[in-house]
């Protein structure tokens, strides 16, 4: 319901033209303007998280790691094969093992796994 309402209080880009108010639906512009936003979103997210990809594979390979997981997302890059591969999944899902809160994850601050000054944010 929360959307429905943003949705209500935003002015249309464009405006119907007075005295021909039955030829637009304020309602259908407006979500129609929505979703155009919504799709510039996903678009900008696309292109940045393919810069941090090959940011990623770049630090994966001078590093000679093949295996890295972190906050729910698992950077796989297989030997021979200059190419990252990336799967997402829920913390303390079956797939690592660990209960979220557990702890065993800290593990990974060995000193020749620490983050460099060098971070994308």
């Amino acid at each position: 319901m929360a959307k429905k309402a943003k949705t209500e209080l935003k002015p249309l880009k464009q405006p119907p033209l007075s005295g021909v108010p039955n030829l637009r639906n304020a309602k259908l512009d407006k979500y129609a303007e929505a979703v155009g936003e919504c799709r510039d979103s996903i678009n900008d997210a696309t292109r940045e998280i393919k810069g941090f990809r090959a940011a990623a594979l770049k630090e994966m390979l001078e590093k000679k790691i093949s295996f890295w997981s972190h906050g729910g997302v698992d950077f796989i890059v297989t030997p021979g094969e200059p190419q990252l591969k990336i799967k997402t999944h829920k913390a303390g899902s079956a797939e690592t093992g660990v209960a979220e809160g557990d702890g065993a994850g800290a593990a990974d601050e060995t000193p020749g796994n620490a983050e460099s000054d060098e971070t994308p944010f």
